[in-house]
This record gives structure tokens, sequence and C-alpha cells, in this order.
């Protein structure tokens, strides 16, 4: 009845053909959409009550997501399609308790690792909701319940309080703290802190452990009284820094052998320092040949730097060095100046004049040449005359040539 309503002659062969193909696809995707959505929500329920994981909660909801999202990729074809899949698809009240339960855990999992991966910005995220929660207004809060009152709590002793708890305690039990200097049969001395209420027994065993030495036999003194084992130093009269004699027959005898080795050992040991002493002097003196070697060598090195220095320098300057010899007293007097190659050598004399204390009008000066002296004029240069390094020039004093 409906086809003779679209069509009233009949539908043609082609047009049903077509018709029906588009209801059988319609119907086909309609089944495998339920199928398929009822599949995926038993099997999410059933992994949800099995493991309750965070993992396995974080792959139903992308099925859910993919539940939800189907719809509009399948684009039924009319809406009574879609709604009856959705009442079909409706969940019950214990798959909700579990999709909650689970989103719970998920969020406290998100928390936990954004305050272990990112701190900063979970602390972010906490002043944001502390600033919402400021313009929520001020709720009213519950009154206190009536609670019985709490016994003070007695407060905790520091470090240094107990120290001095404990010191006091030490000090009124056993007295001040003093020291005592025990002297033995060969003179030797040792300091030995003991207590003003501790009985002298206990200084007596100690210092008879120190030394090796038993109690029976041995004697403490002080100031020709032999101390009491059963007095203490207050009782006694023993002050701090006093002095305690001790002696024993075994430590007389150490004391004796001692003696003995000292003075056999005396005259080894002069020896031996008289030796060692004469093979310092020799190591000095040794030492003392060997710096002044090394102190000639290297002036000798200093000079010879100095003179390859000076010499370079003059290269560098294209200049020379004259040697200046004058008789005065018959003692000769020197003096070496560096001449450049081509400056006049007026200069350069009225300096040697200076230097010599002659008088530049009265001085002459002479080179050899070929075993001849020549006279040097004021205006001649180095080159002029070829003169040669270390070049000696002599210094006369009288009239000039005519």
């Amino acid at each position: 009845g409906r086809l003779k309503s679209f069509w009233p002659k009949g539908p043609d062969s082609s047009t049903l053909l077509r018709l029906i193909l588009c209801l059988g696809v319609a119907m086909m995707q309609r089944l495998a959409f339920v199928c398929g959505a009822i599949g995926v929500s038993i099997a999410a329920v059933v992994q949800a009550e099995q493991t309750l994981c965070l993992e396995d909660s974080s792959q139903l909801f992308q099925n859910l997501a993919v539940v939800s999202e189907s719809p509009q990729e399948q684009k039924p074809l009319t809406k009574k399609v879609l709604d009856s899949v959705q009442t079909e698809l409706k969940p019950s009240s214990t798959f909700i308790n579990v999709i909650k339960d689970m989103q719970r855990r998920w969020r406290d999992h998100k928390a936990h690792q954004l305050e272990e991966l990112q701190p900063w910005k979970a602390k972010e995220e906490r002043k944001a909701r502390a600033e919402k929660a400021k313009h929520r207004g001020d709720r009213p809060k519950p009154k206190p319940t009536a609670a019985e009152p709490k016994p003070k709590r007695v407060k905790d002793l520091t470090e240094e309080e107990k120290k001095a708890l404990e010191q006091e305690a030490r000090i009124a039990k056993f007295g001040d703290t003093m020291s005592l200097i025990v002297r033995e049969p060969s003179g030797r001395e040792f300091n030995v802190k003991f207590r003003t209420n501790t009985r002298l027994q206990v200084l007596m065993h100690s210092v008879c452990k120190k030394l090796g030495v038993s109690v029976e036999g041995t004697k403490f003194q002080h100031r020709d009284r032999e101390l009491d084992a059963l007095a203490t130093p207050t009782s006694f009269g023993l002050v701090d820094q006093d002095v305690v004699e001790v002696s024993s027959p075994e430590l007389q005898a150490q004391a004796e052998q001692k003696a003995d080795r000292v003075t056999q050992g005396g005259q080894e040991m002069a020896a031996k320092l008289r030796e060692k002493e004469h093979q310092k002097d020799r190591q000095e003196a040794a030492n003392q040949k060997r710096l002044e070697k090394r102190l000639r060598i290297a002036k000798r090195r200093a000079v010879v730097e100095a003179d390859e220095k000076r010499k370079h320098e003059l290269k560098l300057k294209d200049a020379v060095t004259l040697h200046f010899e004058h008789l005065q007293g018959g003692k000769p007097v020197s003096v070496n100046l560096a001449v450049k190659r081509n400056n006049w050598l007026q200069g350069t004399m009225d300096l040697v004049c200076k230097r010599m204390n002659l008088d530049s009008a009265k001085t002459r000066f002479y080179y050899g040449k070929l075993g001849k002296k020549v006279l040097v004029r004021p205006h001649d240069s180095v080159r002029e005359l070829g003169l040669q390094e270390s070049e000696t020039i002599a210094v006369t004093v009288g009239a000039a040539p005519m």
C-alpha cells in the first residue's frame, strides 16, 4: 500500500531493486550498530568489575566515547532508530557506580602524577582552587562540640638543656673536675683528670694501669703524706695542679735502667752528633762551592747575553761601538760609546771630552790605519772612515795639525 501511494502506476524493476538494496543496507547497519554497542558495554562492565585499574578505566572511557560518537558517525536514517538504540544502551545503576568510582580513582592518580612530575603546576592549581573557594561566600561553620580539656604537654628539652642537666647531676655526684700531676721515680710527669668527690682509690687503679704496675706495693704520696685510698681529694686536702709522687720497686728498677741507658747512650749519641755536624759542614761546603760555580756561570752567561743583545740592537740601529782611550797621569782612561755609521762624529767627540774632563778645542782623536795614525775630523762619519766594531780611538791633547 505504501508503495502504491508513492508510485500509483507501480515502480519499475530498476527502482524496485534499488529500493530493496537500500532497505537491506539500512537494516544491516542498524543490526551491526546495536550488536557492537551491546558487546562493548558488556566487555567494559566485566573489565571494570574484575580489575578496577586506572589503565583499564582510560580504555573504558575510550570505549564509551566510541559508543557515544558512533551514532554521529553511522548517521542513522531516522530519529526513531537513534531513540531506540539509546533506550537499549541505557546503563544500569551498578554500571554507573563503577564508572564513577573509576573516574574518582583516575582523578586521584592524575593528581598524584602531577605532584611528582610537575609540582609547580600542582601548586598553581591549588592556589587557583583556593582563590575560587574564597569567592563562594562564607558558609556557616559547625559549632565545635564540647570536648574534655586535654592535659598540658610537657615541653621537650633541647640537646643543650639535656647536656646541662646531665652535667649538673654529674657534678653533684662526683664533684668538680680537677687536674693532678703524677710524678714517676724517673722524673717523668703526666697530668690526670679527676673529680673532687671521687675516692682516691679510683685514681690509684687508673695510674697503675697506665704505668703497667700492680696496685699492691705501689705508694702514692703528697708532700710526705701517703694517700688514703678511701678518702677523696676534698677530704684529703688536694687541690688543682697538686703533685702526687708514685713509687714502687718496678718503677724504681725501670728508672735505674733508663738512667744506665741514658749514660751509655749519651756518649754514643755525642759521637753521632759530632759526626753529623762534621758531615753537615762538609755538605754545606760542597753546596757553597756548587752555588759559587753556578753563580759564575750565570754571570758569564748574563754578560754574553747582554753583549749579544747590545750587538743586535746596534745592528738594528746601524751603529757600532767605539773605544776611546786617553792617558792621564800615566794611567789609561777609556770610554765606550755607540755611534751610528752615518752620523758625524762631532757630537761623540764632545761627549768624550766631557766625560774625560778635557777641552774639546785642544783635544784630538786619531785612529790607526795601515800602521799610521789618522786624524778624525768633526764632520767625518764611521762609514766614511771605515771604522769597525770595537775600534780603538786614541785621544790626545795638543795643537791642531796644519
